[in-house]
């Protein structure tokens, strides 16, 4: 009779610091450097974020946040921009339930 161990790091024994290394170590997998972007993804970012704050209408921002030095994720936020500061070079988009500042220097992307 065989017993099956449902072990997701694999085979064996191991101590809890080599487990969190290599939990670690998948996880940095994960993580990507900061996208560049185009001009012409700028410019549509920009007319989004300004179209939702004159027409009220809600858009998905996505945006970079920095994890470990230089790699980072990507998470996005749907609402409305109801305000963009050109001296903290944020926007503020809020839905029903969050309100978050966004670096403008990290939006990655902005979909209508």
């Amino acid at each position: 009779m065989s017993i099956k161990i449902n072990d997701p790091i694999g085979m064996g024994f191991k101590l809890p610091e080599h487990v969190a290394e290599l939990i670690n170590h998948a996880y940095e997998k994960t993580l990507v450097p900061k996208p560049e972007l185009e001009d012409d993804e700028m410019v549509e970012i920009d007319r989004l974020m300004r179209a939702s704050m004159t027409e009220d209408f809600a858009v998905t921002v996505r945006y970079w946040k920095e994890m470990r030095p230089g790699l980072g994720e990507i998470h996005q936020m749907w609402g409305v921009v109801q305000r963009i500061d050109p001296v903290r070079k944020q926007a503020k988009t809020v839905n029903t339930t969050d309100i978050m500042w966004i670096n403008l220097s990290d939006i990655t992307a902005v979909i209508g």
